[in-house]
């Protein structure tokens, strides 16, 4: 197949002439940042507590994990059975989430089940995207919660206040000090500026195979390009994609027009046969969005964000004049809780979405 040339007149046309030639080979930002061998106020190492001191010393060593919890939960939510609704790699993992939870597990059950939750999903992401080491003390740290949390979040802001809330107890009980760095819940992804988007298109070009240049750039426009989100890409098929028009797949099934500037890019580099349009050829996954995640957080910059490109879609809707009304409408949001000022809305107007965006932009591309 023919390679696309990434840096061609849409290029020019949505980024303006400036190109900057960035450099992929940096490490990628997502990393551990933990001490795996201390924990507590003073920093002591974990110890291997012997039997004849069990009661006295409520954490013993696990040689894969870094310590086993001895107190009996606090809560009716059985850790010896629990098993998460989507259980990816939780045969992996279960030891690492049930001892972390025990000793701060809330006494209300759906508290309860809401942070051992939040627990796996946390730790499968540290483990396979952030490639932390399996362990306690290297997994819940205060940075790789933070970045968890910018990374990946929930759409709602009272949903990621939880999660936040959640995961800083185990944080705390881990390294016995609160964590004051953790991202607040009201915060949401930073916009890429023009020039950042210019230096992502630049470090495409410098991926190494064929399959990473195509794929991070499908990621890079259907998320500038249409507002997708990490699940909804790795969902999307060919047959859902028309040279102006997205039909969305998943919950939030939706029409979301592609932006004027960035439909020729879109057709350019849609795969030529049906099936997944990023990453063809894969198996089915259970959470396809994980799929996508974990492609980017293996790329050499490290700063490819489907969070972000999603948000300089939003940023650019709302410079040009869209309602709050057609953003939820083309974004998928079920709330405004991202604008809590409003508490009502009226209806959509029927108005077609290509209607829509010439009216916005001035013009059909």
């Amino acid at each position: 197949m023919r390679e696309p040339q990434l840096a061609s007149e849409w290029t020019k046309a949505a980024l303006g002439d400036r190109i900057p030639n960035g450099d992929s080979n940096e490490a990628s930002d997502l990393s551990c940042n933990g001490d795996t061998d201390a924990i507590g106020p003073a920093g002591r190492q974990f110890r291997r507590a012997s039997a004849g001191n069990s009661d006295h010393a409520p954490h013993r060593m696990s040689p894969a994990h870094g310590y086993i919890n001895n107190h009996a939960s606090p809560s009716r939510l059985n850790l010896q059975t629990y098993r998460p609704r989507d259980d990816t790699h939780w045969n992996e993992v279960r030891d690492v989430v049930l001892t972390a939870i025990a000793p701060v597990l809330p006494d209300s059950l759906t508290q309860a089940q809401r942070m051992a939750k939040t627990a796996h999903e946390f730790v499968v992401w540290a483990w396979q995207v952030a490639a932390c080491e399996l362990s306690i003390p290297a997994l819940f740290t205060a940075a790789n919660v933070a970045q968890f949390l910018a990374q990946e979040g929930a759409a709602s802001i009272a949903t990621r206040s939880i999660m936040s809330r959640s995961l800083a107890l185990v944080v705390e009980h881990v390294t016995g000090s609160r964590p004051a760095t953790l991202r607040t819940p009201d915060d949401g992804p930073t916009a890429y500026s023009r020039e950042e988007l210019a230096e992502l298109v630049s470090d495409v070009q410098t991926y190494s195979t064929e399959y990473r240049r195509l794929n991070a750039m499908r990621i890079l426009l259907l998320g500038r390009g249409a507002g997708l989100t990490a699940l909804e890409m790795g969902m999307l098929t060919r047959d859902s994609v028309t040279p102006t028009l997205i039909h969305v797949p998943g919950d939030r099934a939706r029409t979301a027009p592609i932006l004027p500037e960035w439909r020729a890019a879109v057709a350019e580099h849609l795969p030529a046969s049906d099936g997944y349009v990023v990453l063809p050829g894969r198996k089915r996954h259970r959470n396809p969005g994980i799929t996508i995640r974990e492609f980017l957080a293996h790329l050499p910059s490290g700063r490819l964000s489907a969070r972000r490109l999603r948000a300089t879609w939003a940023v650019d809707l709302l410079e040009h004049g869209a309602s709050v009304q057609e953003m939820l409408a083309y974004s998928g949001w079920t709330s405004t809780s991202n604008l809590q000022r409003y508490s009502a809305l009226a209806s959509l107007p029927h108005e077609e979405p290509d209607a829509v965006m010439a009216r916005l932009y001035g013009r059909h591309s």
